[in-house]
């Protein structure tokens, strides 16, 4: 975590898990020395984080550019002594056969990043990467992934070459990276629909308060009929009936939903993202609309952005993965997303249903929540499927 905003803005790199030990040391001694001497924050992740290979762990270095650049020698110094004493590397054999890395080390510089990052490591024509190569003396390749590229996709930068030309690429990488990472977490993963080849239609629910569900049907209709125009999703706005017949069905003591109204919309990743999108638009000018009627009348108007509220439902058998280990990862895409997320249970559940997960935020916010968990999901079914 940063120091300003709680965001995800450490470097992530990669060491082989045969050494992860040596960079540990015995009761954390040697990680609590690298953190002292370096001024950053350095935290070897669990087995079954995210980024994490089979023969790798994942090592986050998070400061200022410098202490992250001191880390990261400390680091791979240690993790490069018990590398040489256990014999080597695939990697550095493959290395020392090419001529600019001559005397490559035994461990490469292995930096994860997103996919929306790699672009400012390889350059306008790759002029980046080259200049970075030929500067440095070392070699860089980017590994291509074997999904189609979401929000959260990771890829490997990896870099071989000698201790100095490892140290200086990795100053300079985190340096262009932390220059094109947006202030925001959630312009970058909610800004645009979720990238999916796959047409799977979801069926998520928005709700809104009966005092603004006015504004969302339209005159005759008018506004309601847009979102489905304008995105291809189907749209159904529950009535007044439905609603008290909902509220009939459920506990009373959990007290959901009783002043709104649900809209349920059915379509694909893209087609949500366009109809949550427009039905965001009509509560902002229902906002402003309240706030000239407001201003004319001598009252206070309501003050901060419009937010909304997402029901999004995940099959029981990806929970797990959308939760992660002592919640650690609905934890991350909460923090990344921006938006505040809860897990809906109710007391006549059955053990097949799925598990709604209420999201709350400004409209980046709630689409990079949904964003993030729909990669999870997609994430954990490749791994299911296996090598193609």
């Amino acid at each position: 975590m940063d120091k300003q905003g709680g965001r995800l803005t450490g470097t992530h790199v990669l060491i082989p898990k045969d050494v992860v030990g040596a960079v540990i040391g015995k009761g954390g001694a040697v990680l609590r020395e690298i953190k002292r001497e370096s001024g950053a924050t350095v935290n070897v992740l669990p087995r079954d984080a995210v980024g994490t290979t089979p023969n790798e762990r994942v090592v986050v270095i998070d400061g200022t550019i410098e202490e992250r650049t001191a880390a990261f020698q400390a680091v791979h110094l240690r993790a490069e002594e018990e590398a040489k004493k256990l014999g080597g590397s695939p990697d550095a054999a493959e290395a020392s056969a090419d001529a600019a890395v001559a005397e490559a080390n035994v461990v490469p510089l292995k930096v994860l990043l997103r996919n929306e990052l790699v672009g400012v490591i390889i350059g306008k024509g790759g002029a980046t990467i080259k200049k970075l190569s030929a500067d440095l003396k070392v070699k860089i390749a980017i590994n291509q992934p074997e999904m189609t590229p979401g929000p959260e996709t990771l890829r490997i930068v990896t870099v071989e070459g000698a201790s100095e030309g490892l140290g200086a690429a990795f100053q300079q990488m985190v340096a262009l990276v932390d220059e094109a990472k947006p202030a925001s977490q959630a312009a970058l993963y909610g800004s645009v629909p979720f990238p999916s080849a796959s047409s799977r239609r979801e069926r998520n629910l928005v709700l809104v308060l009966e005092s603004m569900i006015g504004a969302v049907i339209g005159k005759n209709g008018i506004n309601a009929r847009s979102i489905t125009e304008g995105s291809g999703a189907k749209i159904h706005i529950e009535t007044r009936a439905e609603k008290e017949a909902r509220l009939a069905e459920e506990d009373s003591e959990e007290g959901r939903g009783a002043d709104e109204r649900q809209v349920v919309i059915i379509g694909s990743a893209e087609q949500q993202f366009q109809a949550q999108q427009r039905l965001y638009e009509l509560l902002v000018a229902d906002d402003r609309h309240k706030a000239a009627l407001a201003q004319k009348g001598g009252r206070p108007a309501r003050k901060g952005p419009r937010r909304m509220k997402v029901h999004f439902p995940v099959a029981v058998s990806a929970l797990g993965s959308v939760i992660g280990k002592g919640g650690t990862k609905i934890e991350e895409i909460a923090t990344n997303s921006g938006a505040k997320l809860n897990l809906l249970r109710w007391t006549d559940e059955k053990p097949d249903d799925d598990v709604v997960v209420e999201i709350f935020g400004v409209f980046e916010e709630t689409q990079a929540a949904q964003n993030l968990i729909r990669q999870v999901v997609l994430e954990r079914l490749l791994r299911q499927m296996g090598p193609q």
